[in-house]
């Protein structure tokens, strides 16, 4: 990215949310700088500096949590996906697995200064009819509350905090619903040709 291309990026954001996208790179920076010295050895070159906050704020997680600065302060700037894969790039990149490709979101990450930011930016991106409540889910569903958290848990949901009450995409419950419809119709249609055989 050019001089001119990071100072366009950084005038969208006000000063108080630039000071807590820095809080944030300034922690991982710092954790990122301890796991190194636990494993490295003393002679590594990395060792021998920390990065100033400037070259933190241009690197790929510094750039995905500007995106999602970016959607809390210009919502109309970039779009539900692309804010949507710079959350799943920071998620990966903070909580990744380190044997496998997936990764595991702490249950208090909404009271992380990332989780807040995160909560943030689905409150700038989904209207709240888009939204649907853990009760609306299983009532229209017709199915029990557990199998809802099982799905989330699972990751097969994605828990917004919105302010404070844990909604779901009523899209990504949609398409789950359709999924068990679509699953339902298939048993029924064995079951049938079972039965003329």
């Amino acid at each position: 990215m050019s001089e001119q291309d990071t100072f366009d990026f950084f005038s969208w954001i006000r000063p108080a949310m630039l000071e807590r996208v820095d809080t944030i790179l300034l922690a991982v920076a710092g954790r990122h700088f301890e796991m190194t010295r636990d494993i490295a050895p003393s002679e590594f070159p990395t060792l021998q500096k920390r990065w100033p906050i400037e070259t933190l704020r241009a690197s790929p997680f510094g750039q995905n949590l500007l995106i999602i600065a970016h959607s809390i302060e210009q919502p109309y700037l970039h779009t539900s996906e692309e804010v949507e894969q710079a959350m799943q790039r920071l998620l990966r990149m903070t909580y990744g697995d380190p044997f496998g490709d997936g990764y595991t979101v702490p249950a208090t990450f909404h009271t992380t200064e990332l989780g807040k930011l995160f909560q943030e930016a689905y409150r700038s991106m989904y209207r709240p009819e888009e939204l649907l409540t853990i009760r609306q889910v299983y009532k229209e569903l017709g199915i029990a509350k557990q199998s809802v958290y099982d799905r989330i848990e699972d990751g097969n949901l994605h828990p917004i905090y919105y302010y404070k009450e844990i909604r779901l995409l009523r899209q990504e419950v949609e398409e789950w619903n359709a999924q068990r419809q679509h699953r339902k119709a298939e048993r029924e249609r064995r079951k049938r040709s079972k039965g003329t055989q």
